[in-house]
């Protein structure tokens, strides 16, 4: 029980943490905000990503692609693309 609390609490403040980079970047300017997503992105495949999915299977290098890249990219698009004319859009 004490290391599934220990956990939750360290990626609780993982949370806030991300959470603060992420929202003062994104008041600061859309290229910030998109140099702060595509690090966590590039952070979370390195890291986490090889523990959770195994790459030896063509069809687990698609999930890759397509399920932590395409959402970032997408959000990535959406805030250069956005961002100044509706500031709320990329949110």
């Amino acid at each position: 029980m004490h290391l599934i609390t220990a956990e939750f609490f360290k990626r609780l403040l993982t949370g806030i943490f991300l959470l603060i980079c992420f929202g003062g970047s994104y008041l600061h300017s859309a290229l910030l905000f998109s140099i702060v997503l595509a690090g966590t992105l590039l952070i979370m495949l390195i890291f986490e990503w090889p523990t959770l999915v195994s790459l030896n299977k063509p069809s687990r290098l698609a999930l890759t692609i397509l399920y932590p890249i395409a959402p970032m990219a997408g959000l990535i698009w959406l805030t250069n693309t956005f961002y100044t004319t509706d500031f709320y859009l990329p949110l």
